[in-house]
């Protein structure tokens, strides 16, 4: 059975690698939204990659996010 993990990143990049090294799988596929605001730089993208060795991860479009407000519901509908 196949599974998609859609996670919303902000920071606590290095907890977020650990995960994704758990949950590695052939059957499972990750869509990483991260905050546009956030300091998430291209080595932090290919850390996160480099996490995923059985499984496929896509970074959805980034967009500023405001925790409650309209913007987290448009980063939700990228995915």
């Amino acid at each position: 059975m196949k599974h998609a993990f859609l996670i919303m990143l902000h920071s606590n990049y290095e907890q977020t690698k650990k995960l994704l090294k758990l949950l590695d799988n052939v059957e499972n596929h990750f869509f990483i939204h991260v905050d546009k605001k956030s300091n998430f730089s291209k080595k932090e993208e290919v850390d996160f990659r480099e996490c995923i060795i059985k499984g496929q991860i896509t970074f959805v479009e980034r967009i500023s996010v405001h925790w409650g407000g309209d913007s987290q519901i448009r980063a939700e509908r990228h995915f």
